[in-house]
C-alpha cells in the first residue's frame, strides 16, 4: 500500500482539487480526465502526483502552442511587410469626387432657363 501511495501520492477528493484550483466542484467533476482523475464506476478519484502531472502536461502544451502561434505571427508580419513594400504608393490629389470628373464641352440641359439667369 505504501508503494501505491509513493507512486500516486495522497488521495484527494473533487472538493480538494476544486479548492486548490479555485474552481467549482462540478467543473472538476466534468473535466476530471483533464485534471488527472480516475473514474471507477460513479466514483472519481484524484491523486496528488497525477493531478500535478496533468497540470504540467497541459501547461507545457499551452506554452508550446503559444510559441508556435508567435512563430506563425512573426512570419506573417514579415510577409505583410514584404507585401507592403511591394505596393507602390499612389499619389492622389487632395480633392476627390465630383471635382475630378472631366469637364465635357456639352452644356447641361436647361429647358426653363434657370442656369442662365444672372
Amino acid at each position: 500500500m505504501s508503494t501505491l501511495t509513493d507512486t500516486l501520492g495522497k488521495r484527494l477528493t473533487a472538493q480538494d482539487v476544486a479548492d486548490y484550483l479555485g474552481i467549482d466542484v462540478e467543473t472538476v467533476r466534468r473535466y476530471y480526465k483533464h485534471l488527472g482523475g480516475i473514474r471507477l464506476g460513479r466514483l472519481i478519484l484524484f491523486f496528488d502526483n497525477l493531478v500535478i502531472d496533468a497540470i504540467k502536461e497541459k501547461s507545457n502544451a499551452v506554452q508550446k502552442k503559444e510559441k508556435e502561434q508567435d512563430a506563425v505571427d512573426s512570419r506573417c508580419d514579415v510577409q505583410r511587410e514584404e507585401v507592403l513594400q511591394d505596393i507602390q504608393y499612389q499619389d492622389r490629389g487632395i480633392s476627390l469626387g465630383i471635382r475630378n470628373k472631366k469637364k465635357s464641352g456639352r452644356k447641361p440641359d436647361d429647358p426653363f432657363g434657370i442656369l442662365e439667369a444672372d
